[in-house]
């Protein structure tokens, strides 16, 4: 392992996870409301998450440090849903959220971007099957 990019997606509802303290009401503020605005901001995710990555290897990897030692290049980035469970939206499917996170990281993928790998859940599994059979972002899911 090289690193950790922990990120969290959009809050799609006033929830905390299991073993948490309650929501507070002031928290209902940041919850994204309209679906289609939260689907937008897990792509978003997925493109920040991809650009920060791709920049730290275009930037970063391989440079000697004072020391003599080098920065590695980060070859392989595992991902897994983001926003898909506790704080997923309430008319968003889980395989929904996956894809449009899958199509961020697509967004930013050019030469210096770790290969994607992705966790073993049935929602990211599905999407990545929806981008190889070339599922667009406008049909019908």
């Amino acid at each position: 392992n090289v690193g950790l990019c922990y990120t969290v997606g959009a809050l799609g509802r006033n929830k905390r996870a299991e073993g948490e303290e309650a929501a507070s009401a002031a928290r209902e503020a940041l919850v994204v409301k309209d679906k289609k605005k939260f689907v937008k901001e897990i792509f978003m995710t997925g493109t920040n998450c991809m650009a920060l990555i791709t920049h730290y290897n275009r930037v970063h990897a391989n440079k000697k440090l004072a020391d003599g030692t080098t920065l590695p290049r980060i070859e392989v980035f595992r991902s897994p849903i983001v926003a898909g469970g506790t704080f997923i939206h309430p008319e968003v499917t889980q395989e929904a959220t996956a894809l449009s996170l899958l199509w961020g990281y697509q967004a930013k993928v050019e030469d210096k971007s770790p290969a994607l790998e992705l966790m073993p859940e049935a929602a990211m599994r599905n999407a990545y099957q929806k981008i190889r059979d070339r599922v667009g972002p406008d049909s019908d899911m």
